[in-house]
């Protein structure tokens, strides 16, 4: 989704963006709410969720544009929160877009301190590893759900109405014994426990990929 914003330094200059398979991991994840102001002066909503940066630009002949990648919603559906809202650089409607940046533990964060970087994978910590493989690998989603019946207890299962990132992060919670992936981070018997767990479903995950 590209958008045009009007203002002074364009408020994302700094957030990581992401470009290809790798850059994904690494981009800034967006807590998003797209509003389109109608005449009555009310503004109604055209998107509510989650999305991650995949890049900003700011120049002297289009302006400030940023593009972002939006959840998917239900399994099976395909659209787009901004069909039938016109676009054009000069004549297109008006949306309000408004974000913030999510931490690595699933809180909102200042955007002034989401800062740049790159780290291998296998460096990060197990939230963010987490994090990634439920939101960004689409073959961990989908072996969530092959796994989940022989993993966990009938009553833990995620319920199957889930979109494939809710089953993902549901199931991972429910493996690691967990209420938020957050308590991974924790230096408690119920953290290290935890990690333990998620380095179990990595080394599951690693074994399915291998065959």
């Amino acid at each position: 989704m590209d958008e045009v914003i009007e203002g002074g330094t364009h408020p994302l200059k700094g957030l990581r963006c992401g470009r290809g398979r790798n850059g994904m991991s690494q981009a800034q994840r967006l807590r998003i709410v797209i509003t389109k102001p109608e005449e009555t002066g009310e503004s109604s909503l055209l998107y509510h969720g989650e999305g991650i940066l995949l890049s900003w630009s700011d120049d002297c002949r289009l302006g400030m544009r940023l593009s972002l990648r939006l959840d998917s919603g239900p399994e099976g559906v395909d659209w787009h929160p901004l069909s039938g809202v016109d676009a054009d650089n000069n004549a297109g409607e008006v949306v309000m877009v408004t974000v913030w940046a999510i931490a690595d533990d699933e809180c909102l964060q200042d955007a002034r301190k989401a800062t740049r970087r790159s780290t291998p994978f296998y460096l990060l910590p197990p939230v963010k590893q987490s994090q990634i493989k439920c939101r960004l690998d689409e073959d961990f989603r989908k072996w969530t759900r092959l796994a989940a019946p022989g993993l966990l207890p009938a009553d833990e299962l995620p319920e199957d109405m889930l979109t494939p990132i809710q089953y993902a992060e549901q199931f991972v919670r429910a493996y690691c014994q967990v209420e938020s992936r957050s308590e991974m981070s924790h230096d408690t018997a119920t953290g290290f426990a935890a990690r333990e767990r998620w380095r179990e479903i990595m080394r599951m995950y690693d074994e399915h990929r291998r065959g």
